[in-house]
């Protein structure tokens, strides 16, 4: 145990008997306030424990089942996206195309009308 470690639980402890004998009232009120403050920490502490339980518990279940099936969603998503710019590359290509011509046609209309 460190320096800093043995002297913070030896004051600790200090503090906690300096108070046991200057409290103003009787033994049997201190004695039923401590081990009410006894019980509340030991029931703290197991709730404690059980919440991190559970905690660890819903951790392991989201890494065994939720990271597969997410890995399995993102590959399924991504080969429907392939298989969509695959079947749908020309179509997309030839309607770039088209508005490209319509734009041009476009400019070139204007620019007779300009003239005229």
């Amino acid at each position: 145990m460190g320096k800093f470690t043995r002297g913070f639980v030896l004051g600790a402890l200090a503090a906690g008997a300096w108070t046991l004998f200057n409290v103003k009232q009787d033994g049997a009120t201190t004695r039923r306030q401590l081990k009410s403050y006894v019980n509340d920490f030991c029931q703290d502490s197991q709730q404690l424990g059980q919440d991190t339980c559970r905690i660890r518990q819903a951790l392991h279940d989201v890494t065994d089942k939720g990271l597969p099936l997410l890995q399995s969603t993102v590959g399924e998503v991504q080969t429907l996206f392939r298989r969509f710019q695959e079947s749908n590359g020309p179509r997309i290509r030839r309607t770039q195309e088209k508005v490209e011509k319509l734009n041009s046609d476009l400019e070139e209309a204007q620019e007779n009308v300009n003239k005229s």
